[in-house]
């Protein structure tokens, strides 16, 4: 397994990270334990955890067996301030955050803080970039204090939007963006190359790209860009037992990606994921490559 710096200072993360969100117990006979173990030893010893998953109790119970073996792990943890019930940054609730994570996770140190500015009105990108505007000095000085005691080696953004996105690289600590890069949502491609470093989620569009081509899912029910992502995919890999490795290759393919989040709970598809990725090194025409097909596809099938 390939390893790449998160940020220009590191730390050093598997390219490949295990989201926790869909850990399951007994997963293809295995305990929950035994598969963090296995996926170790494959070279994904990074985590994406968050405490709002369902599955994190689960998470918690398995990763503190797994420690027991002496094996160590790179956490990337999900933490909002402010959340959904408030319009303010709080730079002690995030404090408060990160402490206990760090106490739940058996670390000293974060390797990325995945931050989100929620406010009360999810879809009030206005009220979010006035948010960043108002408190920019206490979120900057929070972000640098979390870095500076070595809590946090890195914090990422996760923007919502690619103009929050922007605003935050331009004003903020958090200049990695940890957000979806995949063949149907290549939103934040322009910004690749003003971020430090890209975390890249869900590189399946939440397994929308390995559905038939020929299927018509209901309208709103995958993201805008599936139809034309899925049929490029399918197109350049014509073999469908492929598709799911060559998809989670292609965010890699971009130097300025540090880590690809993939949440499969089957050890067996994750193995095929380390054999078509891990291994994969940048190659920025390659990656060009692959968005210029799938934005001709969409003219083309809109018909421009």
């Amino acid at each position: 397994m390939n390893r790449r710096p998160l940020g220009p200072d590191g730390p050093d993360v598997s390219q490949l990270t295990y989201g926790t969100m869909q850990l399951r117990a007994n997963a293809d006979g295995r305990s929950a334990s035994d598969l963090l173990c296995h996926l170790h030893d494959l070279g994904v010893d990074t985590h994406h955890s968050s405490h709002e998953y369902d599955t994190h109790p689960l998470y918690l119970d398995a990763l503190t067996e797994a420690r027991t073996t002496g094996r160590t792990f790179h956490h990337l943890v999900k933490l909002s301030a402010p959340s959904f019930d408030n319009n303010r940054f709080d730079s002690a609730a995030l404090h408060s955050l990160v402490d206990a994570e760090l106490a739940a996770l058996g670390t000293e140190r974060l390797a990325s803080v995945q931050w989100l500015a929620r406010t009360p009105d999810a879809s009030d990108l206005a009220g979010r970039l006035q948010l960043l505007r108002d408190q920019n000095d206490e979120i900057l000085g929070c972000f640098d204090e979390l870095v500076a005691s070595g809590k946090v080696a890195n914090v990422s953004s996760f923007p919502y939007h690619p103009d929050f996105a922007s605003a935050a690289i331009a004003s903020t600590t958090a200049t990695t963006l940890c957000t979806y890069l995949n063949l149907a949502e290549l939103e934040y491609v322009e910004l690749l190359d003003r971020a430090t470093s890209f975390i890249a989620i869900r590189p399946l569009a939440a397994g929308t790209l390995l559905a038939d081509p020929a299927d018509r899912p209901e309208p709103g029910t995958e993201p805008p860009g599936a139809p034309a992502g899925r049929a490029t995919l399918a197109r350049r890999c014509p073999d469908p037992a492929r598709r799911a490795g060559v998809a989670t290759t292609f965010p890699l393919l971009s130097p300025r990606v540090a880590t690809v989040v993939v949440s499969m709970n089957s050890a067996h598809h994750i193995e095929s994921l380390v054999e078509a990725a891990g291994s994969v090194t940048p190659d920025a025409d390659a990656f060009a490559s692959w968005v210029h097909d799938v934005r001709h596809t969409t003219e083309a099938a809109a018909g421009v």
